[in-house]
């Protein structure tokens, strides 16, 4: 999955000194990442295979596509974007020449940090990727900080947002978040702070808790999230592992999400309660039965949620499909 985001972050770049991905950066490792895509471009639409790579090797050392190959997805047509390492660790570009390449790195980059208009803003067109690692706490922020109404980090447009424990300050915390919604509110007339509330209590608390426990939104003096739990207050970093791991999905899918996004979880069962490791595929079914241009990616150590998953039940508006890495495991 790092790997995957490391591609995904080549968008927008004619240049670039590393992946970010130390086996490509360092060592002999190359990865590519295959993307279908459904192109509308100078007045004409069509099919085709967009490839991201990076490392050693050529655009076709781990997975080549002839014509027949490029047959089974209805196109013959392919193109490339990435960078090769050298011997003396420099990359240079391996993008194929033709005009969709260099327009839609061109478009990456121009949109780059364009503001989403609404929670789950889905006018936003360009593909975009959200890596979650296995790691989704809330830290808590020292009280000694200062706590601005500001512009979230990152916020707006990325190809690629990663979301992991990190280094936490008030800038990229779901604190910051909320804050950040409110204040939209209040000058734009809009509700996204509202909508993110129904997210949370509708699709988590309400069903886990039965609504003892809710998104109550934000107080003011500090500005922060405030849960109520059967009567009492508390603050986001207050909730459980589990609890802390589900919401990090439930604020940042609806605010990074475009009409065509790939959400990677890592460890998806990390932190939960069996009864929770279902709860939160019924959540991720039900994004991507309303939102079609999402894609979940997830691993788990838990086979019980392949069960739930039920990839030979059809379901509608759902494309499900996986893998068994090591089924002696089972």
């Amino acid at each position: 999955m790092e790997s995957m985001a490391a591609l995904m972050g080549l968008l927008g770049k004619d240049t670039i000194d590393k992946t970010g991905q130390e086996d490509m950066d360092r060592a002999q490792g190359s990865a590519q990442l295959d993307l279908l895509l459904d192109v509308t471009h100078e007045g004409e639409r069509f099919r085709a295979i967009f490839s991201l790579c990076a490392g050693w090797g050529t655009p076709d050392s781990l997975k080549s596509w002839d014509e027949e190959q490029l047959a089974i997805y209805e196109t013959s047509q392919r193109y490339v974007h990435g960078f090769e390492r050298l011997s003396t660790g420099r990359f240079q570009s391996i993008s194929s020449k033709e005009i969709l390449t260099k327009d839609m790195v061109f478009a990456v980059r121009q949109a780059l940090g364009e503001r989403p208009s609404e929670v789950q803003d889905t006018s936003l067109l360009l593909p975009n990727m959200i890596f979650f690692t296995a790691y989704r706490d809330f830290l808590p922020i020292k009280a000694e900080e200062k706590r601005p109404i500001i512009e979230p980090d990152n916020w707006g447009y990325q190809p690629v947002k990663t979301y992991d424990r990190g280094v936490q300050t008030w800038s990229d915390s779901p604190d910051s978040l909320l804050v950040w919604l409110k204040w939209l509110d209040a000058n734009n007339g809009t509700d996204n702070l509202g909508r993110m509330i129904r997210i949370v209590n509708e699709d988590f608390f309400g069903k886990a808790y039965k609504g003892a426990k809710v998104l109550m939104g934000v107080r003011t003096q500090p500005p922060e999230g405030i849960v109520k739990n059967e009567g009492e207050e508390h603050r986001l970093d207050r909730l459980s592992s589990g609890e802390k791991s589900i919401l990090q999905l439930l604020l940042r899918i609806p605010t990074d999400m475009t009409r065509k996004t790939i959400v990677l979880i890592d460890e998806l069962d990390v932190h939960l309660h069996p009864n929770w490791e279902r709860l939160v595929l019924i959540i991720l079914k039900k994004m991507a039965q309303e939102f079609p241009g999402l894609t979940f990616i997830f691993s788990t150590h838990a086979m019980e949620m392949l069960d739930v998953l039920d990839h030979e039940t059809e379901e509608s508006d759902l494309v499900k499909g996986g893998i068994i890495l090591e089924k002696e495991l089972r």
